[in-house]
């Protein structure tokens, strides 16, 4: 699966796309990201490290639905940072937690945009979401007067919210 986004969640033009690539192997994923803007991050030491609070600088994310009911999220920061997160319904942090997959993260950073790859392992999530049936792909980007919310598929209208069911595309 592959695509490219040219309007931000209210509908505003993008100066240049947004281009992902999603691919769902039977032992692992490749997430691969061309974000369009001057990645602007705090300034830590994070590179391929579990970092909580992820979607409060840029970043891209993923989400993953399976016919369990439950989905499960990624995000990932232009430093390479990454978080992972099982939700057992709209917004509700799972309980009964799902191990975090083994994760890689590769980071190309270019003059005015940068580029981010994430190869996760399925196994841990199958195991939690059963069979992958819906995606949804997403990037939040921090301007110093704005924040430019970026959405696959944008069905809600009003404030972004990334979780909502209608915003997931079907497999």
């Amino acid at each position: 699966m592959k695509g490219v986004i040219v309007h931000d969640w209210y509908g505003t033009t993008l100066k240049k796309p947004l281009c992902w690539e999603l691919n769902l192997g039977e032992a692992e994923g490749v997430y691969s990201v061309q974000v369009p803007f001057v990645p602007r991050t705090r300034s830590v030491d994070v590179s391929g490290k579990f970092v909580e609070g992820l979607w409060e600088q840029d970043v891209v994310e993923l989400f993953l639905a399976g016919d369990s009911g439950r989905y499960v999220e990624f995000n990932v920061s232009s430093q390479g940072a990454w978080w992972f997160m099982p939700f057992s319904d709209y917004r509700v942090r799972a309980e009964t937690r799902c191990e975090r997959p083994r994760v890689s993260v590769a980071i190309e950073p270019a003059r005015r945009e940068w580029r981010v790859e994430l190869v996760f392992g399925l196994e841990k999530i199958l195991a939690y979401l059963g069979r992958i049936t819906a995606w949804h792909v997403a990037a939040i980007h921090y301007a110093p007067t704005s924040v430019t919310y970026i959405s696959s598929r944008n069905t809600e209208g009003g404030d972004p919210d990334f979780h909502h069911f209608s915003s997931f595309t079907t497999r």
